[in-house]
């Protein structure tokens, strides 16, 4: 069975209030390699910033900071690793929760025991491994293979019990060259497996392999120990591409969906639903890797003993009678100029109960934020109170874009048009678009998204080179607004509904964690449900990998008042099958209380929303996110009050 080397996360009971017996301990072993020893090969990664992110996320869900250990850069060779996992396993004890998190580059080895259906072992990227294999010289012994690792997990649940749990995540990829024009940038691993090219020869990758950590043991088997949960960024032979967080800072894609869902986790969460809250972040930035996941899914997360969601936050200081600093930033979807409220300590009703004070956040780190008020108040009044979210501000975001055109006609135009949409910044290298000429088509002009599937090509670029520009600027609009799509995430907790594949007739593959799908060959059915405690109505937008837009729901010739359902009713709809273009395709279920209809929004680019008195929530941010010429930059961002509308991601592959 595969086993890959991702980050390993061995999770235990949290502390609980008022309970007398002694409670387990949660351990924690974080591996961030980032800076690889000189001339290794092997390109730098954000690695850095992973742990610190991990070790704060962690602290606030119950980690005790004597009981994370950092291993960072230098001190993360083979042996220190090692070291460090004997270490776990010997402190360990039974019911105990262990952490291992790995951030860093991973590589597949030739297999030297015959137990890999490909032929290669998957293995994490010490300090003092080498990028290249050298006959003779080195061959990959400094590796971290998987079936080590293995071992270490097997000690461990024996060590932990059934009452422990082990929870794994591995921020790394075996294979990927990154953005065209911009090789290896932010991709955590090669497609040059360490082995000779005799054996490459001889063992070709088969692209169905699959992660695992446990070698000829099922992870969900407490009969011999803590059970086992596993995350991984990708898929055994595809590329993990790095992320960028809200400050635009490079960042591992596993990392930083986890830390997100985990902050936000309640008691009752599953790792599944923990699992889906991932894949949907990350598919926000690369569709070209598929998360996987194994183990225990359907157990609460952590055994539901954690701290859980706030539905307030708390005054975390008093810096002077209008600045405060707030216990939430970033990873409790806090953004700068987002409106907050201050009430006494034991407010429950917010509707009712008079503020004490509110103010706008002014800067926002990931776990914290500081807080300007509207006036002045007396810093003792604000002691322990309670805050809460009045309106979140939505930025449109930033564009990071690389130009890679011949000087010429064709080259100032889109460099002119770029320049005057304010969204875009331009950038010599990593960028998260490329423009470029396309490789089959040297005249033409091709737009690429970075971890996406898709390339745009543009008609007409070469005919009408001064006016390529305004082309341009509307095909990064659209992609841009699928990525933003893609990563959507909105909750009412009343509005819950459940989007499914029905399959019709069809081989998909259901043991991955995105079924697969063949284009004009399977047929399906989506089926809705509303498995929530109210009526709502329901929308469902498509998008494609190549970046396309549609709304699938309402269907031509309906409108919005037909598609509501009951607390507990569902509908189906028939699809005769999935047509190209192959990849990642993603579906958004919008469940709201009051019809919403979002084709008039899509279908013009947001131009049916100009002059309308009044937009619902989903109609101001596409709007803001379609609009190019800048006018709803100047008016500031647009704040959406909680509630009020749910989303429900389902992502399938077509091939």
């Amino acid at each position: 069975m595969k086993k890959h080397l991702y980050t390993i996360l061995l999770l235990a009971p949290c502390f609980l209030p008022g309970v007398l017996q002694a409670q387990p301990t949660r351990h924690a072993l974080l591996i961030a390699i980032g800076n690889y020893a000189p001339n290794s090969g092997w390109p730098n990664l954000a690695s850095a910033r992973d742990a610190d992110l991990m070790h704060n996320t962690l602290l606030l869900q119950g980690f005790s900071k004597e009981n994370i250990h950092i291993l960072l850069d230098s001190a993360a060779t083979l042996n220190g690793i090692e070291q460090a996992l004997h270490k776990l396993v010997t402190e360990a004890q039974s019911g105990d929760a262990v952490l291992i998190h790995f951030s860093g580059h991973g590589q597949q080895v030739s297999d030297n025991n015959n137990d890999e259906s490909d032929g290669y072992d998957e293995a994490m990227v010490p300090y003092d491994s080498p990028m290249h294999f050298q006959t003779g010289k080195y061959e990959g012994e400094r590796l971290l293979r998987d079936d080590v690792l293995g071992q270490y997990v097997k000690s461990l649940r024996n060590r932990l019990g059934v009452a422990g749990s082990i929870l794994v995540l591995l921020d790394g990829c075996h294979s990927g060259t990154g953005l065209r024009g911009d090789a290896g940038a932010a991709v955590r691993g090669t497609d040059q497996p360490m082995a000779s090219q005799k054996y490459k020869d001889t063992h070709r990758k088969l692209p169905t392999d699959l992660n695992a950590v446990m070698e000829g043991e099922n992870p969900e088997n407490t009969a011999i120990g803590a059970p086992v949960v596993a995350f991984f960024a990708a898929s055994a032979h595809e590329a993990n591409y790095e992320s960028r967080d809200e400050k635009g800072q490079r960042i591992g894609s596993l990392t930083y969906a986890f830390c997100k869902a985990f902050a936000k986790a309640k008691p009752s969460t599953t790792y599944r639903v923990l699992f889906d809250q991932i894949k949907t972040e990350i598919y926000s930035h690369a569709t070209l890797q598929n998360p996987q996941a194994e183990g225990a899914l359907d157990r609460r997360v952590l055994d539901g003993q954690i701290t859980g969601y706030p539905a307030h936050f708390e005054v975390k200081a008093i810096a002077d009678a209008r600045t405060v600093l707030v216990s939430a930033g970033q990873l409790s979807g806090l953004t700068e100029a987002s409106e907050l409220a201050f009430y006494p300590i034991g407010t429950y009703d917010t509707i009712r109960a008079r503020p004490l004070a509110l103010g706008v956040v002014e800067s926002v780190e990931p776990l914290e934020s500081v807080v300007g008020l509207s006036q002045a108040v007396e810093p003792k009044t604000l002691n322990g109170a309670w805050v809460f979210l009045r309106s979140q501000a939505w930025q449109p975001g930033t564009l990071r874009v690389q130009v890679d055109l011949p000087d010429g006609a064709r080259a100032d135009s889109v460099l002119a048009a770029l320049k005057r949409w304010r969204r875009v910044i331009l950038v010599e290298k990593e960028g998260d678009f490329l423009i470029n000429n396309c490789a089959r088509k040297p005249n033409s002009i091709c737009l690429n998204a970075r971890g996406q599937s898709a390339e745009r090509m543009l008609s007409g670029a070469s005919s009408q080179p001064n006016q390529v520009g305004a082309t341009v600027v509307q095909a990064l609009s659209d992609l841009a607004m699928a990525n933003f799509l893609r990563g959507l995430s909105l909750e009412d907790d009343a509005l819950r509904v459940r989007l499914a594949v029905v399959p019709q007739r069809t081989s998909a593959d259901t043991i991955s964690a995105t079924l697969t799908f063949r284009a004009y060959k399977d047929t399906v059915a989506l089926r809705v449900t509303n498995t929530g405690s109210v009526g709502c109505y329901y929308t469902l937008i498509d998008i494609q990998p190549d970046g396309r837009i549609n709304v699938a729901l309402p269907e031509i010739g309906r409108t919005i008042a037909d598609y509501f359902l009951k607390p507990g009713a569902a509908r189906q709809f028939d699809i005769s099958w999935f047509s190209p273009p192959t990849g990642t395709e993603v579906f958004k279920l919008i469940a709201s209380r009051e019809p919403l209809d979002l084709r008039p929004v899509v279908q013009t680019r947001g131009r049916s929303t100009r002059g309308k008195p009044s937009l619902n929530v989903l109609e101001t941010l596409l709007a803001q996110r379609y609009d190019t010429s800048n006018s709803t930059l100047n008016r500031g961002p647009a704040q959406i009050a909680p509630g009020g509308v749910s989303v429900t991601t389902l992502v399938i592959q077509v091939e």
